[in-house]
């Protein structure tokens, strides 16, 4: 089956061979906390920002736990996107604290620096933060993920607002399937409305991380 539930108690769950995720994951603050309170898990990203990935790994050095007891997981951008094209800009770079960064367009690089701040040899999951401009680039930046875990600097691989049709399109030339698709939803927070060319779309809606089709769309109309 596709889905199963998982046993009464379950504290995790097997993403990919050998690999457990655990089902409660701390975000971008009070990382040293979240461990001192039995937390065994942390989230982080390249577009989040130097500091951000540099706390992660502060804390989890200061904690004294062995790294085989934290799960590390980390994204690495997909660059062009139509998604949220501002994140591949220059000056998002700058406002996110890394200067005019152009590792933006290389997964692979991304990965190196991130475990250069987060001091580490690898993670335990690299996610795509959203899919690429195309098809052919999403799997263009797959592959190099593909490569990383052959080259042991990450356990599993994954993607990050994805939906059914960027799914099902990157699943039929992957070799690796996604381990996850992390998605947003927050009780208190999502969805909240953006006007985006004097329309309003939701975040969290189908619009959303749509794919090509639903975008021209959008476009259009």
């Amino acid at each position: 089956p596709l889905w199963r539930p998982l046993p009464p108690g379950s504290t995790d769950v097997e993403i990919a061979p050998g690999v457990r995720f655990p089902l409660v994951t701390g975000g971008n603050s009070g990382q040293s906390l979240w461990l001192q309170r039995g937390g065994r898990s942390l989230d982080t990203a390249f577009r989040y920002g130097d500091r951000a990935q540099s706390t992660v790994g502060r804390a989890f050095h200061q904690s004294g736990l062995p790294r085989k007891e934290v799960f590390i997981t980390t994204k690495v951008m997909c660059c062009p996107t139509s998604r949220r094209p501002e994140f591949c800009t220059p000056e998002h770079m700058s406002k996110t604290g890394r200067g005019n960064d152009k590792l933006v367009h290389d997964p692979s690089k991304q990965l190196t620096k991130s475990l250069r701040l987060l001091n580490m040899t690898y993670v335990d999951m690299v996610l795509l933060h959203m899919p690429c401009e195309t098809p052919d680039l999403t799997l263009q930046a797959w592959k190099m993920l593909e490569r990383e875990v052959a080259a042991g600097r990450t356990r599993a691989i994954g993607v990050s607002n994805f939906n059914a049709t960027n799914l099902q399109t990157l699943v039929e030339d992957a070799t690796i399937k996604p381990a996850t698709n992390q998605v947003m939803f927050s009780i208190a927070g999502h969805p909240k409305t953006k006007n985006v060319d004097n329309t309003k779309m939701l975040f969290g809606s189908p619009l959303y991380g749509s794919d090509h089709a639903t975008l021209e769309v959008c476009r259009k109309h």
